[in-house]
């Protein structure tokens, strides 16, 4: 009989709003207030500046944007690599250039990212790429 009491109060406790005042002082995460950020696991030195935190803002990218993220892969792995990849989309340093012109800091910066960073950046860049939205 308990567990009929039991059940009765969770679902009655369900669907209800929390008080405000409860959640006061409790962190958010800030990809649930914006989905662009996302939290380095590992910081990033910025001319003694420590990046944590990259605003992917993807819409804001224009042609010219993906032109000097095609400059930037011939720098950073030689023009003849770069042009031998044959879907961008999927080379890890495009998603990176992609990545730094989306976060609005250069290139060399984020090339310093923790391979597990910059593998979980990557995917979101490919992720855009791919969307067509």
């Amino acid at each position: 009989m308990s567990n009929d009491k039991e059940k009765v109060n969770q679902e009655e406790t369900q669907g209800q709003e929390t008080n405000p005042q409860e959640t006061q002082g409790q962190e958010t995460n800030p990809q649930e207030t914006n989905p662009n950020i996302y939290t380095l696991k590992k910081p990033i030195d910025r001319m003694g500046e420590k990046i944590t935190e990259l605003n992917l803002d993807f819409d804001k990218l224009e042609l010219t944007d993906m032109l000097e993220a095609d400059k930037d892969l011939s720098d950073m792995i030689g023009p003849q690599a770069a042009a031998s990849v044959p879907v961008k989309a999927f080379n890890t340093a495009y998603q990176i250039a992609i990545a730094a012109r989306a976060a609005g800091i250069p290139v060399i910066f984020l090339q310093k990212m923790s391979v597990k960073d910059a593998t979980s950046v990557g995917l979101r860049v490919q992720d855009f790429l791919l969307s067509g939205e």
